[in-house]
């Protein structure tokens, strides 16, 4: 099967209270791909991710909460370098 790369707003949406029908979907997507084992995700795309969860998401999430997201994300999906 050929890998999906995931995008970072497919993250950030997953994440974003504010629209709750984007996160149930992204939520869904996300869940799809790993039960699937398709979804990867790139080094740039988990820093971008980082970057803005903390910076602009409201509410954003602490440095320490997205730090462990962003190891939670490496258990669940193949990360390319």
């Amino acid at each position: 099967m050929n890998k999906i790369l995931i995008d970072t707003n497919v993250l950030l949406y997953a994440y974003d209270q504010n629209d709750p029908v984007r996160q149930a979907r992204a939520l869904d997507v996300l869940r799809q791909l790993e039960e699937t084992a398709s979804g990867c995700l790139s080094v740039q795309c988990l820093a971008e991710f980082f970057s803005v969860s903390t910076r602009k998401l409201i509410p954003p999430l602490t440095a320490a909460d997205a730090a462990e997201q962003v190891e939670l994300l490496t258990r669940a999906y193949p990360c390319l370098t």
